[in-house]
């Protein structure tokens, strides 16, 4: 559906004007989806509308850039500053960084210091038993090794960075009061260290400060400290960008010589990295999601700002036993959503939780598009978006062990990583559904099945003690079923009557 053309309209209202004619300060004559001026010039992609206090995506998307470079420019000077990079005012509102936030605001309390083995011991307990949770991606065994055997400041210890973000979830996660006490230092320690980790000489401080900002960034989200978690969540990603770790094999974006990353030495290093990118993507995704925000690693009309050019990750285990074999890979995220084969199935647990947050950020992403006002001429495109994305849910979920075996599932982690991955997808087909005009029972049956999927999710994994789940969980079922109850509601009432 069109509007007038140009010769009919009278006059546009103060803010009716397109963004693209605002900002150049030309007259437009306002029709919709792409005004005249626009059309003419050929740019309709640059044609957007955007009413009351709404920012347009070009705006969302140039603040994002902005913190990105301000981010990669600080990793590429490290001596710069040791306090983490400025960001502009607009994205602020929403995302200030913690510059001094963890430690100058505690700047009265003790300095950290390394704790005694035995305590480094007891928080390590603590921390790796839940691990996988908090996006935790080094490979565990050689991780704890090199953690319990080499002196602080042994190049073959993890940096400080990485080794205090561990000391402050252990001593979260312990419930021993003697380790509590010590928390928040821990967090001033750990801010600090990650701040100036890039501008030392550990031999791994791009992968394990990397590592470092995913674990402060979940604290932060345990937390519901989100401006903090967004920030960590943008220094991984600008970090993992400006080293190049996105690509296979790596290809750097700067000639900064502190960002160089040395090839892996075997495929237990190749793991750490390659699991860590789909680690940070998965973070960056799910958590824009719960918080309605655009992702760093952002999709826009099908392309992509930054091509994922590594394969699905394989298992750690499956590292370890040699079964990863290197092969030329590109566009792997373009080639899932697009449902085009690839060399790599990707059906490991690992790939398995990447693919169901990415799917999740794309349904949302399609429903904030539905929301806006669907023009004529976008309806078949969107129609074709969304019975691609119905499709990819419910092929992962049938590749997937239904809900009622979830209990005869080994090892607490695998049952947490397959609850993490079908309550996703099932809440992604509450939210895509969701977006259906009223009255398709096809649709609302699909949400009642999946909001009764999640149910039974829960109801099986209650006799197993799982300890902590990945936080993004209550979220995202807090945002789905505000939609599946109206539906819940509807179905008892009819069979009440």
């Amino acid at each position: 559906m069109s509007s007038q053309p140009p010769s009919e309209r009278s006059s546009l209202r103060r803010g009716d004007a397109c963004i693209n004619c605002r900002r150049r300060k030309m007259k437009c004559d306002g029709a919709r989806p792409i005004c005249g001026r626009c059309q003419r010039a050929d740019r309709p992609d640059d044609c957007e509308y955007i009413s009351g206090h709404e920012r347009s995506m070009a705006q969302i998307l140039e603040d994002s850039i902005a913190v990105l470079e301000a981010r990669i420019q600080q990793l590429q000077d490290p001596q710069m500053s040791t306090t983490p990079a400025a960001v502009p005012s607009s994205y602020a509102a929403n995302q200030s960084p913690p510059g001094g936030l963890a430690f100058q605001r505690n700047a009265s309390q003790s300095f950290a210091r390394e704790p005694s083995k035995q305590v480094i011991e007891k928080l390590l307990d603590c921390f790796l038993l839940h691990s996988s949770e908090f996006g935790f991606f080094l490979n565990v065994p050689r991780f704890r090794h090199s953690m319990t055997t080499f002196p602080p400041g042994h190049p073959s210890r993890p940096s400080p960075a990485l080794s205090f973000a561990v000391y402050l979830w252990g001593a979260n996660l312990s419930r021993d009061a003697s380790l509590m006490a010590h928390e928040s230092a821990y967090l001033n320690r750990a801010a600090q260290e990650i701040a100036v980790n890039l501008s030392g000489n550990h031999p791994r401080k791009i992968i394990e400060g990397v590592q470092a900002d995913v674990l402060l960034a979940y604290y932060f989200f345990f937390k519901a400290r989100f401006s903090e978690g967004k920030y960590y969540v943008t220094s991984a990603v600008s970090t993992m960008l400006a080293a190049g770790l996105h690509r296979l094999p790596p290809a750097r974006s700067t000639s900064n010589t502190a960002l160089m990353i040395l090839p892996a030495r075997d495929a237990v290093e190749e793991a750490e990295r390659i699991i860590g990118i789909w680690t940070v993507l998965a973070l960056d995704k799910a958590w824009a999601v719960a918080l309605d925000e655009t992702p760093n690693l952002f999709t826009l009309n099908g392309k992509h700002d930054t091509q994922i050019d590594i394969p699905w990750p394989l298992d750690m285990e499956d590292y370890e036993q040699g079964r990863f074999v290197p092969q030329q890979t590109s566009q792997t995220l373009h080639k899932f959503l697009s449902n085009i084969p690839t060399s790599d199935v990707g059906s490991s647990k690992q790939a398995v939780h990447a693919k169901a947050v990415i799917l999740w950020e794309s349904v949302a992403d399609f429903c904030r598009t539905c929301k806006t006002g669907i023009p004529q001429q976008e309806a078949t495109t969107l129609r074709g978006t969304f019975n691609s994305l119905d499709l990819l849910i419910e092929r992962l979920i049938a590749s997937l062990p239904p809900t009622d075996r979830i209990s005869a599932v080994p090892h607490p982690a695998n049952v947490r990583r397959l609850v993490f991955a079908l309550s996703l997808l099932h809440i992604s087909t509450i939210c895509l559904h969701d977006a259906v005009p009223p009255g398709n029972e096809v649709s609302k049956q699909k949400r009642l099945n999946a909001a009764q999927s999640i149910l039974e999710i829960v109801t099986s994994i209650k006799p197993r003690n799982l300890g902590y789940i990945n936080p993004v969980i209550g979220v995202s079922r807090g945002i789905c079923f505000r939609g599946a109850t109206v539906d819940f509601k509807a179905s008892v009432h009819l069979g009440q009557s």
